[in-house]
């Protein structure tokens, strides 16, 4: 297993907790029930990987004929997730964002005011 796509996912994670965070301070609107609602679902988006892990180190050893690439996929539905996530805080940070090309694709209207 390449452990790249695992860092590529680690630090999409913590780049959304960042910014989420400048955020929510940006707007004064930092709120403990948030942030660890926020911290629940990222601890799920991890156990998601090891379960994935684990699922990849079995299926080596019970010789399926076949390789299932479920960590890979697991990460890369996360990175898209948090890319997401990371747009939609930056939109907070400068709404201009939300004008520009990324932010056509985007309904933002609730999280931008």
């Amino acid at each position: 297993m390449d452990y790249r796509i695992l860092i590529v996912t680690a630090v999409m994670i913590l780049l959304d907790i960042a910014v989420g965070f400048v955020g929510a301070v940006k707007e004064k609107s930092v709120q403990s029930g948030k942030l660890r609602e926020g911290l629940w679902r990222k601890a799920g988006f991890v156990g998601l990987i090891v379960v994935a892990c684990v699922i990849e180190y079995a299926v080596a050893y019970a010789e399926l004929g076949f390789d299932v690439p479920t960590v890979l996929a697991v990460c890369t539905y996360i990175i898209v997730t948090e890319a997401v996530s990371v747009f939609e805080n930056l939109c907070v940070l400068n709404p201009a964002l939300v004008e520009g090309p990324l932010g056509s694709i985007f309904s933002m209207e609730a999280k931008v005011r």
